[in-house]
């Protein structure tokens, strides 16, 4: 697991620490610690995105895109 699939798993998919350590027996909880220290750039990258998407969704334009196959939205 890399520090991008730990953030995107903790912050999007809702995952706890416990979870997603259970989930990779290879990894411990100081790697995750640390991931989760470094990665601010890339946590606030994620945080815009979702709160992008959750504002567009249920929106004309992004129904039409729905709507044509081009996303695909996972409840």
């Amino acid at each position: 697991m890399t520090q991008e699939e730990f953030l995107i798993q903790h912050l999007t998919e809702d995952k706890s620490y416990q979870s997603i350590l259970n989930e990779n027996k290879g990894l411990e909880l100081p790697k995750i610690q640390e991931w989760w220290a470094t990665g601010t750039e890339l946590r606030n990258k994620i945080k815009r995105s979702n709160a992008l998407f959750s504002s567009r969704k249920g929106k004309p334009a992004f129904t039409a895109f729905e709507q044509a196959g081009f996303l695909r939205v996972v409840p």
